[in-house]
């Protein structure tokens, strides 16, 4: 397979609720291939953390009038986080009013069934800092080296505005 991986997010989409066999099958070999692909070429050499925005403007189309950011989004998450190593194999950060942490599993069409493809909210992106801080505080034991070198946010970039009356006279 030679596609994108959004285009595979786009065939799952297409019948979600209603896949036949044979389709999940052809998409997750497709997948697969995707994958042994990236780690044949050798030049993703780190982990990467995907911070993937799920707020409602995600929901636009971004493409070719049946291509949303949010599916451009989904998949770009669920490529990188399959790449990784150790303790961030399959894991994503989801964001949009507040952040959350998504452990993934399965072939690509279970982990595009894990993956809610409705998207509300804002977009606070300091919530995914909070995140990042939250889930290395909380688990001293994943040793630094599983920690993703390079956090990628796959956004429209409708960040939320940041405002604070804490510097009013």
């Amino acid at each position: 397979y030679t596609g994108y991986v959004y285009e595979l997010a786009n065939a799952f989409n297409a019948s979600r609720n209603r896949l036949p066999l044979y389709k999940k099958f052809t998409l997750d070999k497709q997948f697969q291939s995707l994958i042994e692909t990236a780690q044949a070429d050798g030049k993703i050499k780190e982990n990467v953390w995907c911070a993937l925005d799920t707020s409602g403007s995600m929901t636009w189309n971004a493409l070719d009038g049946k291509t949303t950011a949010l599916d451009i989004c989904m998949s770009l998450g669920i490529f990188f986080s399959t790449l990784n190593q150790g303790a961030f194999h399959k894991n994503v950060i989801m964001f949009d009013s507040t952040s959350r942490i998504k452990q993934l599993n399965g072939s690509f069409t279970d982990m595009m069934s894990q993956i809610p493809m409705n998207a509300w909210g804002g977009t606070n992106f300091q919530s995914v800092v909070d995140e990042i801080v939250r889930v290395r505080r909380s688990n001293p034991n994943i040793p630094l080296e599983d920690y993703p070198s390079t956090l990628l946010i796959v956004s429209d970039m409708q960040f939320d505005g940041y405002f604070s009356n804490k510097y009013e006279t």
